[in-house]
């Protein structure tokens, strides 16, 4: 209908009789609403959030946010055509350390109200989300970064080498915890997608520690080595006195038969 209140009759292939065409895929007004409307959406999500939002597609979105070193967050929304006036959207969450995602999932379907958009929405209560796991993954992995810093340092004072300690003691010391570690950290908490990342702001990281028990190994085996040779020294010591004394006791000897002669 025109503005003048009169009907427009369309063609077969879906072109105005002045030559027009309502575009591939138009069923009528209202999925051309939604169509705009999820554009505008986009565009608006795309400025609020920068890098974090991405447009995979026309109808797929994705939200993203780093919890750690290597460690992300992410949300991906799926539209449907007749998204907002009459669907809500589908969500995959994936959360590492987010403890329940099947409840927080069915929290963001319950938020969509008919005919309203639900991105800026869900865009925020996912980052909610991740900024409490990264807080919940960093406590967990500074802890366990303090407790192998602790053992570290038990190391360096007792001076011993990884050669000389018990395999169970070299599990204890290896026993990751990081981020370089916030994987198993997530494991533990229900979440098996995680992965180790590289260091933990404020104690060593694998690969240091492994350096000092190879130093400290290196350092026993110098040891050892400079006591053996010591010993050998040593050996070579007594056995110079031991000849200096016989051959001492030779001219005493030789001595007193030319006194017994004379």
């Amino acid at each position: 209908m025109d503005d003048t209140g009169e009907w427009i009759l369309l063609q077969e292939n879906g072109a105005f009789e002045g030559g027009e065409t309502l575009g591939r895929g138009y069923e009528g007004p209202d999925e051309c609403d939604d169509i705009c409307r999820q554009r505008d959406e986009a565009s608006v999500m795309a400025a609020m959030y920068g890098p974090s939002f991405s447009e995979i597609s026309m109808t797929e979105w994705l939200f993203q946010c780093e919890l750690a070193k290597g460690v992300v967050g992410k949300m991906q929304v799926t539209l449907p055509t007749d998204y907002p006036s009459s669907s809500a959207p589908d969500l995959t969450l994936d959360i590492p350390g987010c403890n329940d995602l099947t409840q927080a999932h069915q929290s963001f379907l319950d938020e969509y109200v008919m005919g309203k958009e639900v991105g800026f929405a869900w865009g925020e209560r996912f980052h909610q989300l991740c900024r409490r796991s990264a807080d919940q993954l960093q406590a967990i992995a500074m802890k366990k970064c303090a407790d192998r810093s602790a053992r570290l340092e038990k190391l360096k004072a007792a001076k011993t080498p990884m050669t000389a300690m018990t395999p169970g003691e070299r599990r204890q010391l290896h026993r990751p915890s990081d981020s370089t570690d916030l994987y198993c950290l997530a494991v533990r908490e229900g979440y098996d997608r995680l992965r180790y990342g590289d260091k933990v702001d404020g104690g060593p990281s694998r690969s240091e520690l492994l350096a000092e028990n190879r130093r400290l190994a290196l350092a026993a085996e110098q040891y050892k080595k400079q006591e053996r040779q010591k010993h050998r020294e040593l050996l070579a010591e007594n056995r110079r006195l031991a000849l200096a004394a016989e051959q001492y006791k030779k001219q005493e000897r030789q001595k007193h038969r030319l006194c017994q002669q004379r």
